[in-house]
């Protein structure tokens, strides 16, 4: 449709509707008079199709453009935005704000300024430079000639300096006026500048003028730009003094590069040589806009002098600024076959070790050494132990330091996760990926005197600060890989002359000896272990020798195979023992108990460790305990508890004090003896065994037993446990059940043999005749048939039994004495004798006392 403005500001002229055939165009012409300045704005919009549509038409076609259906071709209407501008001036400028943006101090800008002419006669134009610019500023050409209905380009330099905008805002201070003329039309310019905001910001606006001879009003334009400087603030300085550093040792510097401008800037570093390195990224540093990146500056010397080196720090900018390093290499007191350990992946409760040797070069001067900070922090222990830790290296000789890594229960759990903040903070004392590329040890010297410079850091939070650096521990962090736990450790190892180290603790008044530190660093990977093993570290205590204590190792297999072990031997003389057999532990968790013995023969302490091994798997069992000597005493005289008669049915009791004078507490258990068997074994090589009734006066000895299965002898309490120095009263009660005088037991109580005996009647008044008291063997015959029908018993047993056991000096635990026949002749024989005879007169007794029986039954029977 024909456009006709308000006022006539703006007509278009077309057809109302016309067709558009195929591969053709047709122009719109669109004629702009504008009465008066201003910014004019309409649209057109173009209609496809036929104008009268259907409204069923039109909804179907609103439907398909909700749902997005797809329309082949164009789409069936179309809006174009139509802009005017009217001004009151033939000579005007395209853009009237020259936005030079952030300018660096000292670079050259160029801006080109498009001057147009829109009158129908070619008009001259002046470019002037006010006074506050022309020491940065220059305009070429500074006349023209613009021709009718065309354009001309007039290019701006721009080369500030850092004191442009400070003078700038000097001038416009003192020239108020010429930024606030009438004829400055700030529609066209934007708003109004901030003066105090762009004095903060570094930032120059001002307004120019472009002048025409046959134009009465001036043209204004405005430049804008902020100054910026591309210098980089380094945090040391322009010197950094290494300090001394021992050859094939490095020590780095963090350095911090901050950038005060609002553009990147980005840095790299020249005449490093082979002494100096900047890391990570071999120097090269981008540093975002207002940021702050550090990086380690590395001394590492390669001769014992001092090195003295020019670096050169350059930007992308053209900057160029100084850096001069200064150090001092020294030889090392003592040389270290290498400096890295890398250790194979380790299982968890397993081990594994390397070596180090310590070599001193000198030739005539012994020197010392002392590895410090080897457990590392409480978060994240380091389960290495060096040995040893100190050491003295004669001159000319070396050490051999060894380092061995054994992770024991360690938490499988998720702690990525919690490890991974701990982790970057440590890293940001000192740069992994630095520490892989070039395989250095950092020196903290400079980290150390801040943080002694700090009040308000303490000694154990400096201590603690160390051990986080120096043992850097990281967690596998993908979820797909199997667990592992890596570690990075350094150990500081302080080495000083042994004269300079004895001289100061003979005199206090002596100067300190001076110590020279060199690092170890030691990298690990635990993983877990298919084999379970708990407990991972056996303490038997204390046990008494002769005695035994057991305890049980459990086993899992966490993989999915069967898993056989096999036990590395502990030697023939090992108070360790495994009591059972291994057999193969089935997989997906299969379990087995393993029982351990520790059975010490001497006073002494025992220290082994268990290896279990087998399909790739091996773990190590610290096994430990103290052989001790139990100091038990019995209150009772010559170990010999004689109750005397008792009546079927009665008991009788006493009480013997059992006292522990050993420093640690120990167990008791009162255990049978056979005491027959207790003195054929101890008198297997005494003359008594080749007499040929030995064997009947063995038999002879054996006590008398209850018939109706209750023990004769019994003890409360029978076992405990005696604190140091406690006296324990124990109740030995005797409780017959038929008559008998040969009631006798020995017993073994904490170490000590100990007899009881007793008699048993069933009435009140008895004979008893004991045998020592008779006159002759005559005068026992004559009255042995009617003292047997009272009792049977001849004499006391104890008598008996010790005229054996006065040839046998062994029966007492460690007795080593020899026997009484060695020490006596004759005696030995004789007691055998004695013995022969007195089974022979029992066995006669007893053959004429069946007879006797036999003969009443026949009595009776003819009766």
């Amino acid at each position: 449709d024909n456009i006709n403005m308000v006022d006539g500001v703006v007509s278009a002229t077309t057809a109302s509707s016309t067709q558009l055939r195929g591969y053709s165009m047709i122009k719109f012409p669109i004629s702009f008079h504008p009465t008066e300045a201003g910014n004019v704005s309409f649209r057109l919009r173009f209609q496809f199709g036929s104008a009268d549509a259907s409204p069923k038409q039109v909804a179907a076609q609103a439907e398909a453009e909700r749902r997005g259906a797809l329309q082949w071709g164009s789409p069936n209407r179309f809006d174009v935005l139509i802009t005017a501008r009217a001004a009151k001036v033939p000579i005007c400028l395209d853009e009237p704000l020259v936005d030079f943006q952030c300018c660096v101090a000292n670079k050259l800008y160029r801006q080109a300024l498009i001057v147009r002419n829109r009158g129908s006669v070619a008009m001259k134009v002046h470019m002037s430079i006010p006074p506050a610019l022309k020491s940065c500023m220059s305009v070429t050409p500074k006349v023209a000639f613009v021709q009718e209905h065309s354009s001309f380009p007039v290019y701006l330099r721009f080369r500030p300096t850092p004191d442009t905008v400070r003078e700038v805002h000097e001038w416009q201070v003192a020239n108020p006026d010429s930024q606030t003329s009438p004829s400055i039309d700030w529609s066209q310019l934007g708003t109004p500048p901030d003066r105090e905001q762009d004095k903060r910001d570094n930032v120059l606006d001002h307004v120019m003028t472009l002048t025409a001879p046959d134009q009465t009003l001036p043209v204004h334009y405005r430049v804008r730009a902020r100054v910026v400087s591309a210098d980089v603030e380094i945090s040391t300085g322009p010197r950094v003094d290494f300090g001394s550093c021992v050859l094939s040792h490095s020590v780095a510097v963090p350095i911090s590069f901050r950038n005060p401008s609002p553009m990147l800037q980005k840095l790299s570093f020249a005449g490093t040589g082979a002494e100096f390195q900047v890391q990570p990224d071999d120097g090269f540093v981008s540093i975002s806009p207002y940021g702050q990146e550090t990086r380690n500056l590395i001394f590492s010397p390669s001769s014992a002098t001092e090195i003295v080196r020019t670096l050169q720090v350059l930007t992308k900018l053209g900057q160029k600024s100084t850096l001069e390093c200064v150090g001092r290499g020294v030889e090392p007191l003592l040389l270290f076959s290498t400096h890295e350990l890398i250790l194979p992946a380790t299982a968890d409760g397993s081990s594994e070790s390397a070596s180090v040797y310590v070599t001193n070069p000198s030739a005539d001067e012994a020197r010392i050494f002392q590895f410090v900070n080897l457990d590392g922090d409480s978060v994240n222990p380091s389960f290495l132990r060096v040995t040893p830790a100190v050491a003295r290296v004669p001159p000319g000789q070396r050490v051999r330091v060894l380092v061995e890594f054994s992770p024991v229960n360690m938490v499988v759990a998720d702690k990525r996760d919690d490890t991974a903040t701990a982790a970057s903070a440590s890293a940001g004392a000192h740069d992994t990926k630095h520490d892989d590329d070039t395989k250095h040890d950092d020196d903290t010297k400079h980290d150390d005197e801040n943080a002694h410079t700090d009040d308000g850091d303490s000694a154990k939070s400096l201590e603690a600060k160390l051990a986080a650096r120096d043992h850097l521990v990281t967690y596998s962090s993908d979820d797909d890989e199997a667990w592992s736990r890596h570690g990075r450790h350094r150990f500081r190892c302080c080495i000083a002359r042994e004269d300079s180290v004895r001289q100061a603790h003979r005199s206090p008044e002596a100067a300190a000896p001076e110590y020279q530190t060199v690092f170890l660093e030691v990298r690990t990977t635990a993983v877990q272990s298919t084999l379970d093993v708990a407990p991972r570290r056996l303490d038997f205590g204390h046990v008494s020798t002769g005695k035994s204590k057991t305890i049980s190792v459990d086993l899992r297999n966490n993989g999915d195979r069967p898993l056989r072990l096999r036990v590395d031997a502990l030697g023939l003389h090992s108070p360790f023992q495994v009591l059972n057999v291994l057999r193969a532990i089935p997989g997906g968790g299969g379990k087995m108990r393993l029982v351990v013995e520790f059975r010490p023969t001497v006073q002494r302490r025992f220290e082994q460790t268990l290896r279990l091994s087998g399909s790739g798997v091996t773990v190590d069992v610290h096994m430990v305990g103290q052989g001790v000597e139990a100091n038990v005493a019995l209150d009772v005289a010559g170990h010999v508890v004689d109750l005397g008669h008792v009546l079927c049915g009665d008991v009788v009791e006493r009480v013997v004090n059992l006292t522990n004078h050993s420093e640690f507490e120990c167990d008791f258990e009162i255990e049978d003896v056979d005491e027959a068997r207790l003195l054929k074994d101890a008198a297997s090589d005494k003359v008594v065994v080749g007499h040929p009734d030995f064997d009947q006066v063995l038999a002879h000895r054996q006590g008398e037993k209850n018939t109706r299965g209750a023990a004769a002898y019994t003890f409360l309490p029978s076992s405990g446990m005696l604190s140091t120095g406690q006296t324990l009263p124990i109740a030995v009660r005797f409780a017959p059940d038929h008559q008998s005088s040969e009631f006798y037991e020995a017993y073994r109580v904490a170490g000590h043999l100990l007899r009881v005996a007793g008699m048993c009647w069933s009435r009140q008044l008895f004979v008893h005749l004991p045998r020592s008291s008779m006159a002759n063997k005559d005068e026992y015959s004559s009255h042995t048939q009617q003292h047997r029908s009272v009792h049977s018993g001849h004499q006391n047993p104890l008598a008996a039994l010790d005229s054996v056991l006065s040839s046998i000096d062994t029966l007492t635990p460690g007795g080593t004495g020899a026997p009484a026949s060695a020490r006596q002749p004759g005696a030995a024989s004789a007691a055998a004798a004695a013995a022969a005879v007195e089974s022979s007169s029992d066995a006669s007794s007893k053959k004429n006392n069946k007879k006797g029986k036999k003969k009443q039954k026949q009595d009776k029977k003819d009766a």
